[in-house]
């Protein structure tokens, strides 16, 4: 990064200064500004998609610089041919990382089929110039098609992960930032399959089935309310610019803590937008310039359609240190322009309005990184690492604003540690305090079912099914309760609600299908049992109680 960085500062920024000092200096500005940005240091480590898409991204940003300033023989990449082949596999490489990326298809293409940088060449040369760019682009991106497409049996994308991104950035909940609109564990189920069969009632759906879904349901959205969604997009293209930094999966103050060193990087998100925007203003007429600005423009647009996190905003990161420095440089020679624009861009990175989100995101942060040291905890047998985890857990239960997951977790450790009654106090007290949360009362209801408290679980799934009639597990472990207390024909009552709402769900069956043959009523269960493997052919344990009545 700092040598990309380093040769297009050189090649824009120092092509018109003398040699010496302050030429060397502008030059590494943004390398320097770049090495500075905290974020940068953070995401580049621990996600290892980052640094590769942020170093092919300015990679593609350093051909196209090229590319506006080449004339018909390029003395690096010679003819004129070679430089757009070079770039469309760089841009197609980018996609395959992360399918935004190839917004910069876009400019890169009008800039490969135009006149840029004075080119002579003719009309067809331009045309076949970006041919070869998008020629270079499919070939990089057609391995992963093909292989997506052969699986899920029609025409797909290189990744399959685009539509639960659209919903989580355009469905109901949607609010310009991540929501957790998929329940359960998202590292083990991140396209929300096992969610979409509970929510749909049949069998689970392939990754190919899951993203056809959920691309269905937010354009859905989309589409039945325009106005929302043009507000949200603006929203979006706002939270780019804004200052404070969103965590999502790896919280910044926690890095900080573990590695004081970080507290060293003081490059703020706010410097570069304002001092980038003023540069932009300031040198506008330089057509490398106004290139720049199209990179950043498809980027944030093209990012807006989905959500914002601080780690989507890093590849916006290098073209604004590159901005930065020539804002900086313009306003040292009194450019009024650039610094007018710096001045009022500095009100546009104040995070209006966002406070309450912020306190929310702080407490997940802390469940974040509480989520590490239980891990760290459990894998290194550590009682220290599990008290730092407990004392994160309880600071993000003590805001009420975390949702489910600091409950949860600390439940979890509770319930490791054998205080079981505190835990379920705990459970109680999270399912209250997040508007009696589904996933929060099922962990409650398994922890009365293992220590036998059956009257205390039935009563709860009295209160989970009032507001989540439908709930499978629930439907499930009431009849089972139901049946147990000797009320026969209400736990018939609820085996058949879960196979109404379930049909594909086989503890339905088997649970009408059981209490059926204890009350001697062997014909009607074999009937049950029966449909049930019609539903769910093969499945052993129908077969299993349906062979049981024979013997």
């Amino acid at each position: 990064m700092v040598i990309l960085l380093r040769l297009i500062a050189g090649r824009v920024l120092g092509r018109d200064m003398e040699p010496g000092w302050e030429k060397e200096l502008v030059v590494w500005v943004p390398a320097v500004l770049f090495a500075l940005y905290q974020p940068a240091a953070v995401y580049t480590v621990s996600i290892l998609l980052e640094l590769p898409l942020v170093l092919l991204i300015t990679t593609a940003v350093y051909l196209m610089t090229r590319l506006v300033d080449s004339t018909h023989q390029d003395r690096v990449f010679g003819g004129g041919m070679v430089l757009p082949l070079v770039l469309g596999a760089v841009l197609g490489l980018a996609g395959l990382l992360r399918g935004t990326a190839l917004v910069l298809l876009v400019p890169a293409l009008v800039l490969a089929a135009g006149k840029a940088g004075g080119n002579a060449a003719g009309r067809w040369n331009r045309y076949v110039r970006a041919l070869l760019m998008l020629g270079a682009v499919l070939a990089v991106l057609a391995p992963a098609v093909i292989h997506n497409s052969r699986i899920a049996g029609r025409l797909t994308g290189p990744t399959l992960n685009a539509g639960v991104n659209l919903f989580i950035g355009n469905g109901p909940e949607a609010n310009g930032f991540y929501v957790a609109v998929v329940l359960g564990d998202w590292r083990h189920d991140p396209a929300g399959r096992k969610y979409l069969a509970e929510k749909r009632g049949g069998p689970m759906p392939s990754l190919a089935a899951a993203d056809r879904i959920w691309s269905r349901e937010a354009w859905r959205a989309m589409k039945g309310n325009p106005v929302r969604t043009t507000g949200l997009w603006l929203k979006k293209v706002w939270l780019h610019l804004q200052g404070w930094e969103i965590d999502q999966l790896t919280p910044l103050s926690g890095w900080r803590k573990a590695a004081p060193v970080l507290a060293w990087l003081p490059v703020p998100f706010t410097l570069l937008v304002a001092l980038g925007l003023g540069g932009l203003a300031g040198r506008w007429r330089d057509p490398r310039i106004r290139w720049w600005a199209a990179v950043l423009a498809v980027l944030v647009a093209g990012q807006s359609l989905f959500f914002v996190v601080s780690r989507y905003r890093l590849a916006l990161v290098p073209v604004l240190c590159l901005v930065a420095t020539i804002g900086a440089v313009e306003i040292l020679r009194n450019n009024r322009r650039a610094m007018i624009v710096s001045i009022l861009a500095v009100l546009i990175t104040v995070p209006w309005g966002l406070e309450s989100t912020r306190t929310l995101w702080r407490a997940q942060a802390l469940v974040n990184e509480a989520s590490r040291w239980a891990e760290i905890g459990e894998a290194e047998d550590s009682a220290a690492a599990r008290e730092t985890a407990e004392n994160l857990y309880r600071e993000s239960v003590a805001s009420k604003a975390a949702g489910p997951a600091p409950w949860l977790g600390l439940a979890a450790l509770l319930i490791d540690r054998g205080e079981r009654e505190e835990a379920a106090g705990i459970l109680t007290e999270g399912a209250a305090a997040t508007s009696l949360n589904l996933e929060i009362n099922k962990v409650l209801l398994a922890l009365w079912l293992e220590d036998g408290r059956r009257n205390k679980a039935l009563e709860l799934t009295r209160t989970v099914l009032a507001d989540h009639p439908g709930d499978a597990d629930t439907l499930h472990n009431r009849t089972v309760l139901l049946a147990e207390a000797g009320r026969s024909a209400e736990a018939m009552a609820g085996a058949r609600d879960l196979i109404g709402a379930h049909p594909g769900d086989p503890r339905g069956y088997i649970d009408l299908g059981i209490i059926l043959a204890r009350e001697g009523r062997h014909k009607e269960a074999r009937s049950v049992f029966e449909q049930g493997l019609a539903a769910v052919p093969g499945n052993p344990l129908l077969q299993r109680n349906l062979d049981l009545l024979d013997h």
